[in-house]
């Protein structure tokens, strides 16, 4: 196996892990506040299990959305650093801080409750502030071309491997043993180990640096590159100054940033309060909510994974534009999630007993187009911006990572409103509370996707060119 596919890998392990541990606290919180039925083996009768913490939606919501607090505003400096000093460690401290603070929480969490919870989100989040900037710099510098667009893609992919896997596990893992969802962050600790050892084998900026690759290799990606390594280090060295007020007043800029922040409202939506919305309104147990958790995330990934291998099959025969593929599949990533969730509105209201499966088949294909995001406007900063990758995109997930704070609050704000008139205005049952979660996240969706559209382009920015 070529060293550039191991690099490629290790970063779809790093989003695994980013991923994993978002999904892992969100199943958590489902076990840890509501009362669980635990079919036995015959399946006639079940045992009721206390509850452990009385968080309502409210507090749920706030803890969900502390990992956000450090987590969008720490990448933009993290950004400017990888475009300065290389990204190697700073992926590397992405994974040690959450290995750690992942096998403390439950200890902690016993003895201080919500506090120590929320307390370890803020620093976890801030951990992951690391991940998508320094990723995105290493995959500027060890890959090229398509290849970049498929390695970008691997980023998602590992997102929607992690996720879907801790759904899977983390209901089984909650009734595995006596100590119930202390065994989640046991095991997501001890999962990030083997990616610490690997990095440290494999890790490196860039390919002339890094001590595992073959003379073949480092020749091939060279004549890959527009300009010799040897200029391309040096460079390196020369300490540049990001020139942040013309990437400020870019409208292409924002376009990627707005476009990033409406793909993110409805993704963090989905993924951080799927499981509490299974509970809610179908009442599935912790086993049935994981799975179907985890068939909605895992259809995600197999749309991340098409999605590049589509465009670049129709960019190559067909000879069609790629700004123009760009736009085509990022239509599909949010027009295609937009029309689903009204589908689902549609079904909530029927009343029906069928509804529940198309609800569900409904979100699986929402994510599975959702995941055409990887080949639009998730890679195209690196093509509009080959110097300043690390800082426009931690810039732009600085913003959009403000998403993953409102989406758990206005759920939390929708269902726990005292006033009688703004309940109301929300609704008055569950599904009708959810019916208007899902009308808001339909207009954001749409939204960005028009900003997109008319402003977002893959040609160099003059700002770049040094």
């Amino acid at each position: 196996m070529s060293t550039r596919m191991i690099i490629g890998l290790l970063g779809m392990y790093a989003c695994a892990l980013l991923f994993m541990y978002r999904a892992g606290v969100s199943v958590a919180l489902v076990y840890m506040t509501q009362q669980s039925k635990l079919s036995t083996l015959n399946r006639t009768t079940t045992e009721i299990i206390d509850q452990y913490f009385d968080w309502n939606q409210n507090k749920q919501g706030t803890i969900l959305g502390s990992s956000f607090y450090l987590y969008w505003c720490l990448p933009t400096i993290i950004g400017s650093f990888t475009d300065r000093y290389g990204g190697q460690w700073f992926a590397f401290i992405g994974i040690i801080g959450p290995c750690i603070l992942s096998a403390i929480t439950p200890l902690a969490v016993d003895y201080y409750q919500d506090f120590a919870l929320i307390i370890i989100q803020i620093m976890i989040g801030g951990f992951h502030a690391f991940t998508y900037p320094a990723w995105f710099s290493l995959f500027s510098k060890w890959f090229y071309g398509n290849e970049r667009t498929q390695a970008n893609s691997w980023m998602q992919i590992g997102n929607a491997i992690g996720c879907s896997a801790m759904y899977l596990l983390a209901g089984h893992l909650c009734t595995l043993s006596k100590i119930g969802w202390h065994l989640i962050f046991y095991v997501m600790a001890i999962l990030h180990l083997p990616w610490i050892v690997l990095w440290l084998w494999y890790g490196s900026d860039d390919p002339l640096e890094n001590k595992r690759i073959s003379d073949m290799e480092l020749q091939f990606i060279q004549q890959k590159v527009s300009m010799p390594f040897t200029i391309s280090k040096s460079k390196k060295n020369t300490i540049r100054q990001t020139p942040w007020l013309k990437i400020l007043i870019s409208p292409v800029v924002w376009s990627s940033v707005i476009c990033k922040m409406c793909c993110a409202f409805g993704f963090f939506l989905i993924l951080n309060k799927m499981p509490s919305y299974f509970a809610i309104v179908f009442e599935l147990t912790i086993e049935e909510n994981g799975l179907i958790s985890a068939l909605v995330v895992f259809a995600f990934g197999i749309g991340s994974f098409i999605s590049p291998i589509l465009c670049n099959f129709f960019i190559k025969h067909f000879q069609i534009s790629p700004l123009l593929i760009r736009k085509i599949s990022q239509n599909i990533a949010m027009v295609g999630p937009a029309i689903c969730l009204l589908g689902i509105t549609h079904y909530h209201q029927q009343q029906q007993k069928c509804s529940q499966n198309i609800v569900f088949a409904l979100l699986i294909i929402a994510m599975f187009l959702h995941g055409f995001f990887t080949s639009g406007e998730w890679t195209i900063v690196s093509e509009y911006s080959r110097n300043y990758t690390g800082s426009i995109v931690g810039f732009a997930h600085s913003l959009a990572f403000l998403m993953g704070i409102i989406g758990p609050w206005l759920v939390g704000l929708v269902f726990e409103s005292s006033s009688t008139s703004t309940s109301s205005s929300f609704g008055e049952t569950a599904i009708e509370k959810w019916n208007f979660i899902f009308y808001i996240t339909t207009a954001i969706y749409l939204f960005g996707n028009m900003i997109f559209t008319i402003f977002g382009t893959d040609q160099q920015q003059e700002w770049d060119k040094i």
